[in-house]
């Protein structure tokens, strides 16, 4: 099913109970997306929806011959993020194995500080190129903003490096996750065993000052 056509039925304003919806594993090309995108900018997405599920899309690196078009993560997270009414029962969103540039991860970083999904729990964004260009992205966007609901964030298998993280940890205030149990920067691409004990440590060090106080580092560098 094409991203047009799911837009399409998403919007349409004949899905009122919705709740809950499969999109995975999807093939949504750019341009569907970008549908999908306006559908929540324009605030007419299902009103009760509690999750925006599309892991493991063409982009993913498990399916390394896929010849379509790439699915642009970053309309549809701007789409949110520029939404006046937001999307206030969306609990998960997990975007595992597209494409997620600066657009995108700015704005995140927005949608998770802006308070327009303000049940949002969990998001995972595995396998999404993210560098350190992005999570700088993110960290501009993020400063002096809070998440309050976020439990979980998952950001493993990508291809930031030490100075990435340390930006993400940087632009963090001792109330910006009160609630974050799990964080996973585990199997970074442009990341050596040194690098990662350093993310660790880095972590850590942020915990001590507070910064996360519900977090268990048991599953950081997990994939």
């Amino acid at each position: 099913v094409g991203g047009k056509a799911v837009a399409r039925a998403l919007g349409s304003g004949n899905l009122p109970s919705l709740r809950y919806v499969t999109l995975a594993p999807c093939c949504f090309d750019t341009e569907g997306m970008a549908a999908l995108g306006e559908v929540f900018r324009e605030g007419r997405a299902p009103p009760r929806l509690r999750q925006i599920p599309l892991p493991h899309n063409p982009f993913d690196w498990e399916m390394p011959n896929w010849e379509g078009d790439f699915p642009d993560f970053d309309s549809l997270l701007d789409g949110i993020a520029r939404s006046e009414v937001g999307i206030p029962s969306v609990s998960s969103i997990d975007l595992s194995g597209g494409l997620i540039g600066p657009t995108g991860m700015r704005a995140l970083g927005v949608i998770l500080g802006s308070g327009k999904v303000p049940e949002l729990r969990s998001v995972a964004l595995c396998r999404c190129v993210i560098d350190d260009e992005d999570m700088r992205a993110f960290a501009e966007a993020f400063r002096s903003r809070s998440s309050p609901s976020l439990e979980n964030l998952e950001l493993s298998e990508n291809s930031m490096t030490v100075e990435g993280v340390r930006a993400f940890l940087n632009c963090v205030r001792p109330k910006s996750f009160p609630r974050l149990l799990r964080l996973r920067l585990g199997g970074q691409r442009q990341m050596n065993a040194e690098g990662s004990a350093e993310v660790r440590a880095l972590v850590e060090t942020a915990k001590s000052r507070g910064k996360f106080p519900s977090l268990s580092l048991a599953n950081l560098l997990s994939v």
